[in-house]
Order: structure tokens, then C-alpha cells, then sequence
């Protein structure tokens, strides 16, 4: 789906494209069934949970901003199956944006989901998530997501629970764990800035910190992701510019920020003790 404004077009169904990075290869590709997805335009994110010994037990999380949905892939057996959630839904209280002077307001749900530190107990993994359109966190665990029938026959309802609000103007696009640091990283367009909570801490606006903030460069942090050796990545793009006014071709509008964890949470409340 290219979705032009006012022009969206459907090449084709939705799919996944499973790469060996090592090998340079394509090992399958997944067709998104219609029964779990009519045209795919709500897919803004995917997070891969591997099993660092055994790559059949991988997982896809799918988070779908418009259909208010989580979809998972299982590579094992080669199947998706999805949960839905109030949770998943934009928060309408929080649906003003004032970004490089553009107003709007917009009605994103679920966003970004990124997957915390195994527990040795439980062998199972917390589940972070949040809309675009609030300030709420919320989780759930790699148990809940992982199990097709619970998705199929229903009764999850309680296994989605709030963790807390990040606090005004804390809308984030996309979030990541570190597992070394055991911070959250977010992308938060309303303020040009990349957040942090320390998960060590109770969830509180108090317990949560800005590590870099630029009303120039960092004009709406679209992206945030993390490479292989842990550095973390955020790329600006001065969406809400383009949309609703024109972008000013003299000067630069996308902007990449690189930090290692470590150092970025330095002198913040999200420092390691």
C-alpha cells in the first residue's frame, strides 16, 4: 500500500520477507492472510523476538495503528493470528500535536511494541507497547502473544494491563528496550526529544528523563531502533512540515542521531546506580 495523501494505491497484499543477513538470502516470504488484514495500511512497525538458540521458535509482533490490533507470526509454523484490545486504541485526550509550528490532531492507535529481558522464572518475556496517539504505556509477555488459541477463543482481555502515563506531551512514535541497560528509549514527536524510563524504577512521569532534545534536528524522531551492537538509532523526518505546509527544499528536513546507551543516560534519571 503506497499511501500517497489522498491517493493511496494497493500493489499488493501485504507481506513478510523473512532475509539471512549472513547469507544475503531470502529465506520465505508470507503472504498476510485477508482474514488478518483487509490492505495492511496500519502496519507502521514490526519487532522480531528470537530465540538466540533456535531460530524456529522466532517470532513477528505487528502492531496495526488503524485496526487497533497486534499481529504475531510464528516461523515455526509458519502462521499469524492476531489480538485485539481497548489498549490498542488512540487516546483522544491526547490527540493534539504542535510540532515545528503545524497543529493537528490525529487518531494513531497502537504503534510500537518492544520486547524486555527474558525472566529466568517464568521463561517469558515482558511485552511493551503503547499508541502513537497517547502517553500511556501498557504490557503484556511473550507467553500471552505467543499462544494462537488464546488469541482464537478470547478471554485475554485482563493479560493487557496499564503500566502507567510518561506525562505531558510525551507521544511517542517508537520505543526500544535495551536489555544491558534495562532502559526504554522512545521517540517523542511533540517534543522533538528521545525519552527514557529506566524499567528498574517505578513507571512515573518523575522516573522518566530526556536524553536529547533539538527543536532543529530533531523535528518529529519518526524512528528509533537499535543495530546490532546495541547503539541506539533515531531518525527525524519533519513529517508534520510536509503534510501540512511545504518542506523548504534550502535547508536539511532528515536528520539521524546515534548514541550508545550507556553514555546517552548519563546524568539522567535513568542512570544505571
Amino acid at each position: 500500500m503506497l499511501e500517497y495523501p489522498d491517493n493511496a494505491m494497493q500493489v499488493q497484499r501485504p507481506q513478510l520477507w523473512i532475509i539471512d543477513l549472513t547469507r544475503d538470502r531470502k529465506i520465505r516470504t508470507f503472504e498476510i492472510p485477508e482474514s488478518i488484514v483487509q490492505q495492511g495500511v496500519g502496519m507502521a512497525s514490526l519487532v522480531v523476538d528470537a530465540d538466540g538458540t533456535d531460530c524456529e521458535k522466532s517470532y513477528a509482533y505487528i502492531p496495526d495503528l488503524v485496526q487497533g490490533a497486534i499481529y504475531v507470526y510464528s516461523f515455526e509454523a509458519n502462521r499469524m493470528w492476531a489480538f485485539r484490545h481497548s489498549s490498542f486504541q488512540h487516546d483522544p485526550q491526547r490527540a493534539a500535536f504542535n510540532v515545528a509550528g503545524q497543529r493537528f490532531n490525529w487518531d494513531d492507535g497502537i504503534f510500537s511494541i518492544t520486547v524486555g529481558n527474558r525472566d529466568p522464572a517464568t521463561r517469558s518475556k515482558p511485552v511493551y507497547y503503547h499508541p502513537m496517539v497517547s502517553t500511556t504505556e501498557f504490557i503484556t509477555f511473550t507467553e500471552v502473544l505467543q499462544n494462537e488459541a488464546l488469541a482464537t477463543n478470547g478471554g485475554y482481555e485482563n493479560l493487557f494491563q496499564t503500566i502507567g502515563d510518561r506525562g505531558p506531551n510525551a507521544q511517542s512514535t517508537m520505543h526500544h528496550f535495551d536489555g544491558e541497560s534495562q532502559v526504554l528509549f522512545y521517540a517523542e514527536v511533540n517534543r522533538n526529544s528521545i525519552g527514557c524510563w529506566n524499567t528498574q524504577s517505578n513507571f512515573s512521569a518523575e522516573n522518566h528523563d530526556i536524553i536529547h532534545h533539538d527543536n532543529e534536528r530533531m523535528i518529529y524522531p519518526t524512528d528509533l531502533s537499535a543495530d546490532v551492537s546495541g547503539a541506539i538509532w533515531v531518525l527525524s523526518n519533519n513529517l508534520p512540515t510536509w503534510i501540512y505546509s511545504r518542506l523548504n527544499v534550502n535547508q536539511y528536513n532528515f536528520y539521524l542521531w546515534r548514541q550508545t546507551p550507556l553514555v546517552a543516560i548519563q546524568g539522567t534519571k535513568c542512570q544505571i546506580e
